[in-house]
């Protein structure tokens, strides 16, 4: 899987966000990428996964291997695979708002579906056909509550 925007995204939240702060969103891929340098995320699964070290390590070397950095068998790549790009991110406005069923990233969801319902009753309905991303029940207001998303599937070339 690929995910693109989230770095964009970061930087709308970041200029929507009024308080000083150091940079929002800034992490070692952002910093690098400020400095003029090429910087990747690698996403290796979820933090309480006890096979996430493991599936990182393989990550990191395969990627590694596939770049020609260090000698070793570069693993093939996946065909097709899907790529997701982040599109909106929606802010929690008050402690209260809420989502109207558990979401799961990646569930989808149709432009108009109902998503949540902000504390004074007003539905919060998904602006386009795609999937939910890192839904956050536990967002506190002003923080990203949830993203949408597409998909595609590509095939290696």
């Amino acid at each position: 899987m690929q995910a693109k925007g989230y770095i964009a995204l970061e930087d709308e939240v970041g200029n929507r966000i009024k308080e000083p702060m150091l940079r929002y969103g800034m992490g070692t891929t952002e910093w690098m990428r400020e400095c003029g340098g090429y910087a990747v995320t690698l996403e290796c699964g979820q933090h309480n996964d006890p096979k996430g070290p493991e599936v990182a390590y393989h990550a990191m070397v395969s990627a590694l291997a596939h770049l020609q950095l260090i000698d070793g068998p570069a693993l093939p790549a996946a065909s097709p695979y899907e790529r997701i790009t982040l599109c909106q991110v929606v802010d929690k406005h008050h402690a209260d708002d809420a989502f109207v069923k558990v979401w799961q990233s990646f569930d989808p969801v149709q432009q108009g579906e109902q998503i949540g319902r902000r504390a004074n009753g007003e539905p919060v309905y998904a602006s386009m056909s795609g999937l939910v991303v890192f839904p956050n029940s536990a967002a506190q207001a002003g923080q990203e509550w949830f993203y949408l998303a597409t998909q595609h599937s590509c095939t290696v070339k």
